[in-house]
Parts: C-alpha cells; sequence; structure tokens
C-alpha cells in the first residue's frame, strides 16, 4: 500500500535528525493540526503538538486534564494528549494486532489559560515499541474536529507516571 508522506516528514526521515515524526490529517479545537511539530510518549500517554516543545515542556500531562489557569510561564500550544490506563506495549495484544481505545483530550495553551476538550473517541495501533520511543498509527473524533494518522514518537521520562 502506497502512503503519501509530508515533505517535511519525508526530509527529516532522510536526514535521520528526527527522533520524533508525525503524518496527520485534521483538525483540533478548529485549528489545523496537519503539521504537528513533537511526538512524545511516556508508559501511559501519547502527546502530539504542534510545535517541539522538548520532554522538559510536556510534564504538565495529568490523567485528568481540565481547563483552566496554564501553569506560570507556560508556552502556546495546540496538543492532543492520548491515555491509556493499561499503558502502550508491545505485550498488550489488542495494541499490537488492531485498534487499542484510547481516551483522549485537544488541549490548547495561550495566553496563560489551558482549553481542554475530551474526545468522543479514540484509537491506537502500534507499530513498533523501543525503549526510546513508539511508531503507531492513531484516529481520534471530537464534537467538532478529528485526527488520524501515523507517529513515531521520542519517550520522555516526565511522562512516565
Amino acid at each position: 500500500m502506497l502512503r503519501l508522506v509530508s515533505l517535511g516528514v519525508a526530509l527529516a526521515m532522510a536526514a535521520g535528525c528526527a527522533s520524533s515524526w508525525a503524518d496527520m490529517g485534521g483538525t483540533l479545537l478548529g485549528e489545523d493540526f496537519t503539521h504537528p511539530m513533537g511526538v512524545y510518549n511516556g508508559e501511559k500517554f501519547v502527546v502530539v503538538t504542534d510545535r517541539a516543545l522538548g520532554c522538559q515542556k510536556v510534564g504538565w500531562v495529568e490523567r485528568h486534564l481540565a481547563s483552566g489557569p496554564a501553569a506560570t510561564g507556560a508556552p502556546n500550544f495546540l496538543a492532543l494528549v492520548l491515555a491509556r490506563d493499561a499503558g502502550f506495549s508491545m505485550e498488550t495484544p489488542e495494541l499490537a494486532v488492531a485498534a487499542a481505545i484510547v481516551e483522549g483530550f485537544a488541549v490548547q495553551s495561550a495566553d496563560g489559560e489551558l482549553l481542554v476538550e475530551p474526545a468522543r473517541s479514540g484509537a491506537v495501533t502500534l507499530d513498533a515499541v523501543e525503549t526510546d520511543g513508539i511508531t503507531g498509527s492513531l484516529s481520534v473524533a471530537f464534537a467538532h474536529d478529528g485526527v488520524g494518522g501515523t507517529f513515531q514518537s521520542e519517550h520522555c521520562v516526565s511522562l512516565d507516571r
């Protein structure tokens, strides 16, 4: 099956300079989310962001996210957060064979405020789990938005909780 990959993703993979990438299509909170720049994972989370935040800047992720004041000094960003209590592991048969159900959130940090919208549905299929990240595909639906595509994440210790 032929899969089209965005030029940015293809160049990053060819150069070998990117530890994470995402080839997505869709919108989050009414904003275009077709060219995310950062993908991070921990034991129970996958976080896809519209800019490269780095592992140190995704420590705000929690199991139960809610709208409200953002952390002091938080950068502006748009993110897709996927959470799974059973974790993301190839030992979990449903993740290695078919899409496993996940809880999803669209998160926007702007001007000191955090806006969170829970997803109506979400699923992830894993292709590979390595110590430095995971590779797979995802599909998440919101009330008025949706995102889908493939990804390779960077493992972040700050998300291991």
